[in-house]
């Protein structure tokens, strides 16, 4: 047998015989339905790092299919470690082993290879424990190297520490301004077009409000004209029936606005004004956004003409991980 991930489940607990039975327990301890853990290979239990997956939520990964998705990413190097590694425990992990990871995830092919995004999900996962464990005390040094890099933020350039093996993407850009400049002009496209993404969930729309406190952008959450401090996504999508739309103010930069609306649980609505969106540069900003949305959910993110939905011209491809036209080029 080989490490695995589990999940909690009530129905098949609640058949347990005894007054202390595993309901009971896990209704003692907080422990939710559906919450996923890691057991090893020999079926053992690692007390820690099942806590870890536990303590998510209070480390800013709320959203259930976050939680499920870090715990996957956690589990497969554990099983990686288990059989490529001779059994090393992922507290006894270092850099060398982090980069045989990635020799086989991400540049061997076959049908375990993943894209470039997919793996930097990984690696947010695997930081995400490195930084827990520090603080809880059961790691005295990083076991994975990080490096000093210049990234953009809503507040312009800043100097981050990052995991040295997160996949590059060679500079090269998702679009071209020249070869989409037709779907930036207002009078062709309107001043605000749709951007949404479909199929999606109220955890869908909780992961996209985990992203943007994850990220730092700057947001201002309102009803009508109250503003009020940043809700679950549940409550937003929850509200009665004779009440104005809650709304999502997100900056990703100070003359950059995406504003969300809460309009319905099964997808995903927010606009752009396309003023604000000329150039190479901030087209660049642009597809950077949609990218950060479409891997956090998995989902393709679509933009169409004001008033034309249904209709995209262009958005975040899963499988391609990256931003591609989904129309020809229009002629003013």
């Amino acid at each position: 047998m080989i490490t695995d991930l589990c999940a909690t489940s009530r129905d098949r607990l609640e058949s347990c015989p005894g007054a202390a039975g595993p309901v009971a327990v896990l209704d003692r301890v907080g422990v939710r339905d559906g919450q996923p853990f890691i057991l090893g290979g020999d079926r053992s239990y690692d007390l820690q790092l099942n806590r870890f997956l536990r303590e998510l939520p209070s480390w800013g990964v709320r959203a259930e299919n976050s939680v499920l998705g870090y715990a996957r990413d956690v589990m497969l190097l554990v099983r990686f470690l288990e059989t490529s590694r001779y059994g090393k425990p992922i507290w006894a992990c270092d850099g060398d082993d982090l980069r045989a990871y990635k020799r086989v995830r991400l540049w061997c092919g076959g049908t375990g290879a993943v894209s470039v995004g997919t793996w930097n999900r990984s690696m947010a996962a695997l930081d995400k424990w490195v930084a827990w464990s520090l603080d809880a005390g059961l790691l005295q040094r990083a076991p994975f190297r990080y490096v000093d890099k210049t990234v953009m933020t809503p507040a312009g350039p800043r100097r981050v520490h990052v995991n040295a093996e997160m996949g590059q993407y060679d500079g090269v850009a998702d679009l071209l301004w020249d070869d989409v400049r037709c779907f930036f002009d207002p009078d062709l496209m309107g001043l605000l077009p749709d951007v949404s993404v479909p199929d999606a969930s109220r955890n869908n729309w909780q992961e996209v409000l985990d992203l943007v406190v994850e990220k730092g952008w700057k947001c201002q959450y309102s009803e009508g004209e109250r503003v009020l401090p940043l809700p679950r996504a549940e409550a937003a999508l929850s509200r009665p029936a004779d009440t104005e739309c809650p709304s999502l103010r997100v900056w990703l930069r100070a003359d950059v606005l995406a504003i969300f609306r809460f309009y319905s649980d099964e997808e995903i609505d927010f606009d752009v004004d396309l003023r604000e969106l000329q150039g190479q540069e901030r087209l660049e900003l642009f597809c950077g956004f949609f990218r950060e949305i479409g891997r956090r959910l998995g989902k393709p993110v679509l933009m169409h003409p004001e008033g034309a939905h249904g209709h995209p011209v262009l958005g975040f491809d899963v499988e391609a991980d990256r931003v591609v036209l989904l129309s020809e080029p229009l002629v003013k």
